[in-house]
């Protein structure tokens, strides 16, 4: 069977539509999910502080319900599987521990609360209470986490070298 070059064109622009639908498809998918960059800091005050710092890095606003500290080394799919509304509460076990009222600021604001409105790009820093860090319970922790409104739990490493005890 021969094809005529009218088949051809249009077998060739058919072909290209149903690639750029699913790229489309993938890539509005990609847009929507909330991408959220959590990274462990120290300042160096009167007194040393550990904090959360949290960047929005998605195209919306998101809700960040509560910030800690993960003990043990624990993988982020069993750590999702804790109960949400334990978290939220503040209970610690032996696999979390939570920064209760938090002094944060932020780009917008000097002075939130949480739960605290993180608008696309922005950066919230969390400052857990003085000499927090030098309590026994903090030799353990491995990774930072927060929690947003929706239930989207992203966690963040110690950078190396860093001792959090």
């Amino acid at each position: 069977m021969s094809w005529s070059t009218k088949e051809v064109v249009i077998t060739v622009i058919a072909a290209v539509g149903a690639i750029l639908g699913i790229v489309n498809t993938a890539f509005a998918m990609w847009k929507k999910r909330v991408r959220l960059r959590v990274r462990v800091m120290m300042t160096c005050e009167r007194h040393s502080r550990i904090g959360v710092d949290v960047t929005n890095l998605s195209e919306f606003p998101v809700t960040i319900q509560s910030v800690g500290f993960v003990i043990d080394s624990w993988s982020v799919r069993m750590l999702k599987r804790v109960p949400l509304l334990k978290l939220m509460a503040g209970e610690r076990t032996g696999r979390y521990l939570m920064i209760k009222n938090p002094e944060t600021s932020s780009q917008g604001s000097i002075a939130r609360q949480l739960p605290a409105k993180l608008p696309s790009r922005e950066t919230l820093i969390a400052l857990a209470n003085p000499d927090e860090h030098l309590k026994p319970d903090f030799s353990r922790v491995k990774r930072a986490f927060v929690l947003t409104a929706c239930g989207v739990l992203r966690t963040g490493r110690f950078p190396k070298g860093f001792r959090a005890g």
